[in-house]
């Protein structure tokens, strides 16, 4: 499970536009020079009409005429300006200046710390939340941002210590925050740390399925097997599941000498990778004729609704409703339909009798014939199973797939060991001594 800094801990600080109006002038004309209020008010007006090129010509102008005084309202609203123009660079210049003169302007600070952030500056970034937060005092969240700025910039040790921090003054812990705490205890590595984050997190926000896959991930890299499964099927059960989810389900569970659970979640598996699945050309070609497109189209409405009966427990209905469709057009997607639903309703051997009659009109049904494999194993037919995967293995798969070769080892396993019982029942062990 490998994620980037960039994509999960996206620095999102809102910059402050603090650009003065009119009405408070003569508040701030007791500490901030006519000029500044003056190009202040004027830039605020502009900014009003969005017109942020015309207020940075104007606080541009007030700076170059004023360069002995600087004025750190007007290098933060100038900073403000370029960056609503999408101007990060000069905005930066203009947050550093204005940093510079003003060091203890939280709000310079915390837009300094931004820019740096875009610019790839991220242990800069992390001081500088730290320190916006500490002239703040009330805005927690800057915390949070330090922490991820130390996380993208490599820092994993300081990360944690700012969310530490974080969480003693703020108990009730964001799910973000316990994302990145998570991520952080991995690299260092302190993974009990990790799990009991999550674990109390979880209890607040049990919808967060991208916690519970980071538990499983937790938990398997503390050798807790059992405990990963149960929190990847929960992720899994909330949703939405990738094909990746059910295949790391799925080795957990053979790890587990839980085969039956294990095929379960290969079907699950390939479900999902059926749903993401981009049309090849052949498959676009074949839509694009007339019978495939009419035949398509006549089908859709009663596979729906058999899946929708099927949903709701009246398997039966569903099954002669699948029945009626066949009578009529022996399709591949409707004997597959059947097939799978009385898979799930656990009527493995009307499964299995099912898939043939489809395998009879198309040998190389490669879902089929997976699917059979699925039915004679929960049957305790190995000897079948196995047949019918080696000829699954023989069909082209759509992409790299190693289902196929992994249910085989595990098979070939089981038969090894049912026929080493037969000989040693045959034979007898053994003596060393004769």
């Amino acid at each position: 499970m490998r994620h980037t800094a960039s994509r999960i801990f996206r620095t999102l600080a809102v910059l402050c536009l603090v650009l003065a109006s009119c009405a408070p002038a003569a508040a701030l004309a007791s500490r901030m020079p006519d000029f500044a209020v003056q190009a202040l008010c004027a830039a605020q007006e502009a900014m009003e009409h969005d017109d942020a090129a015309r207020a940075v010509a104007i606080l541009e102008k007030c700076i170059a005429r004023h360069e002995e005084h600087p004025v750190a309202e007007v290098l933060l609203a100038l900073g403000n300006a370029h960056w609503t123009l999408g101007e990060v660079d000069k905005a930066r210049i203009a947050f550093e200046k204005g940093y510079e003169t003003a060091p203890d302007n939280a709000l310079l600070c915390r837009n300094y710390a931004l820019t740096l952030s875009e610019s790839e500056r991220h242990a800069e970034a992390s001081r500088l939340f730290e320190k916006a937060y500490s002239l703040d005092g009330t805005e927690h969240v800057l915390l949070y941002h330090a922490a991820a700025e130390a996380f993208r910039a490599d820092n994993a040790t300081r990360c944690r210590d700012l969310l530490r921090a974080l969480f003693a003054v703020v108990p009730a812990v964001e799910p973000a925050w316990a994302e990145l705490m998570a991520h952080a205890c991995l690299r260092i590595p302190a993974l009990a740390e990790a799990e009991s984050v999550l674990d109390a997190t979880l209890s607040r926000h049990p919808d967060q399925t991208r916690l519970w896959r980071l538990l499983g991930h937790v938990r398997l890299m503390r050798d807790n097997t059992a405990g990963a499964a149960a929190a990847l099927e929960i992720a899994c059960r909330i949703g939405p599941a990738s094909p990746s989810d059910w295949s790391t389900l799925a080795d957990i569970y053979f790890s587990l000498d839980a085969p039956l659970e294990a095929v379960r979640c290969l079907l699950r598996h390939d479900d999902a990778d059926r749903a993401n699945e981009a049309p090849n050309a052949n498959a676009v070609h074949e839509a694009n004729t007339t019978n495939a497109t009419d035949d398509t189209r006549r089908m859709a409405p009663t596979r729906k609704a058999a899946r929708a009966l099927a949903s709701t427990g009246r398997t039966e209905r569903a099954i002669a409703l699948l029945d009626t469709a066949l009578a009529a057009t022996p399709a591949q997607d409707l004997y597959m339909d059947k097939a799978r639903i009385l898979f799930d309703a656990g009527r493995f051997a009307d499964c299995r009798a099912t898939l043939a009659a489809c395998l009879a009109t198309n040998a190389a049904n490669r879902r089929a014939l997976v699917l059979d494999a699925y039915a004679a194993w929960n049957l305790g037919d190995w000897t079948a199973a196995e047949r019918s995967l080696r000829a699954a293995d023989a069909q082209p798969a759509p992409r790299k797939d190693t289902t196929v070769h992994q249910l085989l080892a595990y098979i070939e396993d089981l038969l090894r060991e049912r026929d080493d019982a037969k000989r040693i029942a045959t034979e007898g062990i053994p003596n060393d001594r004769d």
